[in-house]
């Protein structure tokens, strides 16, 4: 299950877009409650929070993740456990440059779970910035569902123009 809080265009894009690429990492925290909203609008019950990684060399560029940023905000929104248990363990294209079958294989066997979290029979949130194709959400969930998570409830702040 996916979900979303708003279409990937306007103010939702310029929000994303200076929250990734200038710097402004206070908006996680706006996007958080939109998203702690849509999830009790939604009725949707997890366990724990668990945000998408990237690459080290691009957090390190970047100097945040900001999927994490989310997820840390909702978390303490939300007074449930954030789990930082996924690692990124290959550098990928940048998804928005390529097309749906070329996403798919961009993500496969890029993530892995760290293996000082014991991660089995929960339901867990994935947050990430923006969903697409799903590639990135799919593969993430693929990985979790193999460490014994029951279920994966994905959500994002924006949903792209490829859904």
């Amino acid at each position: 299950m996916a979900i979303s809080c708003f279409q990937y265009r306007d103010m939702g894009k310029n929000m994303i877009h200076k929250l990734k690429y200038e710097g402004c990492s206070e908006i996680a925290s706006v996007l958080a409650r939109l998203m702690k909203q849509k999830l009790l609008d939604e009725g949707i019950s997890i366990d724990a929070i668990i945000p998408v990684p990237i690459h080290p060399d691009k957090e390190h560029a970047r100097g945040y993740n900001q999927a994490y940023l989310m997820a840390k905000e909702l978390s303490t929104a939300m007074k449930l456990p954030l789990w930082d248990c996924l690692m990124r363990t290959k550098q990928t294209t940048e998804q928005f440059k390529l097309d749906k079958h070329q996403r798919i294989l961009n993500v496969r066997n890029a993530f892995c779970i760290k293996m000082l979290y014991n991660v089995t029979y929960r339901r867990v949130l994935l947050v990430d910035d923006i969903y697409t194709t799903g590639s990135t959400a799919n593969e993430c969930s693929r990985v979790l569902k193999q460490q014994g998570i029951h279920k994966v409830v994905v959500i994002t702040a924006a949903t792209g123009s490829n859904t």
